[in-house]
């Protein structure tokens, strides 16, 4: 396999799977025109002089392109829209922190590659797992934006819904190793740390019980958690170049935690896929932030 799988792409903004069943870059654009997907709708189009798959306008800087090359069906991010994009697409290997432009571009990559692969096994796809997982009032992801009050000795965050209200804060301690989330004046839930082999656990109490606990995972690669909360597997993985964590509850899309400047810069955002997994979410989002700070 090599020195990296690009089979899926966890955050690299390309990925590469085996084309067994001789897929025609037309196949391909018949069979994504009937996933639902986060990200637009596809349409046949050319990159350079090799004829694609394309997904424009996914951000302002970026498309996405799909296609086959030799036994193998290529897909990523390429700057552009149109015919002027080139043959420049790369893999994302900065290590700082991505802008909201790449995050959200290479996001969709995940979220396209794990389609391909189920579509070059022969598989039937109707809808993306992020899409299949959306399960709120509106029918859209719920949006919040997390951010560390500045000047403060303790780990202190407020976290916000779009038009700037405050809907949580978070309390930590100076060391770091338990935090206190707040609905309003109102206290939910707490998180914990403590240290096994070397390794963080974390454990989850709402009103006094404990409902989950999630351990990293030593990996050289990505940024891994698993665990259990209320009975189910809890899972977040982050890729290994920038701050972008998918959350997951058993195989369902629960949220996802990246960079964002929509609303305060140098904030991150917390998009709720399930509505009844809200406070849930927005207390992993802690990990996930001190997952990219290196505390862990």
């Amino acid at each position: 396999m090599g020195l990296f799988d690009f089979s899926k792409a966890n955050g690299t903004g390309f990925a590469k799977v085996p084309n067994k069943l001789n897929l025609t870059n037309e196949d391909l654009l018949d069979k994504l025109s009937n996933v639902r997907v986060t990200f637009g709708t596809p349409e046949m189009g050319k990159i350079g002089d090799y004829q694609a798959v394309l997904y424009k306008k996914v951000t302002k800087k970026y498309s996405l392109f799909v296609r086959t090359s030799g036994k193998s069906i290529i897909m990523g991010k390429i700057a552009g829209s149109g015919a002027s994009m080139g043959l420049d697409y790369s893999v994302s290997i900065a290590a700082e922190r991505k802008d909201e432009q790449t995050s959200i571009a290479d996001h969709a990559v995940d979220e396209l590659s794990e389609i391909v692969g189920k579509i070059a096994r022969g598989e039937e796809v109707s809808a993306s797992t992020a899409v299949a997982s959306i399960n709120t009032e509106t029918g859209e992801l719920i949006e919040l934006f997390m951010r560390q009050k500045v000047l403060n000795v303790t780990p202190d965050f407020n976290i916000f819904d779009a038009d700037e209200n405050a809907i949580y804060y978070i309390e930590g301690d100076p060391a770091q190793f338990f935090y206190t989330i707040y609905d309003g004046n109102e206290e939910i839930a707490r998180l914990s740390r403590k240290i096994i082999a070397l390794m963080p656990e974390y454990i989850i109490k709402f009103d006094g019980e404990e409902i989950g606990r999630i351990k990293k995972k030593a990996r050289l690669t990505n940024a891994q958690f698993t665990g259990i909360v209320n009975g189910e597997e809890l899972m977040i993985e982050g890729d290994m170049y920038g701050f972008d964590f998918d959350i997951r509850v058993g195989d369902k899309i629960i949220g996802h935690v990246d960079t964002n400047s929509q609303l305060f810069r140098d904030s991150y955002r917390i998009s709720v896929y399930d509505e009844a997994y809200q406070d849930l979410v927005v207390i992993l989002a802690i990990i996930c932030d001190k997952e990219q700070d290196g505390t862990t």
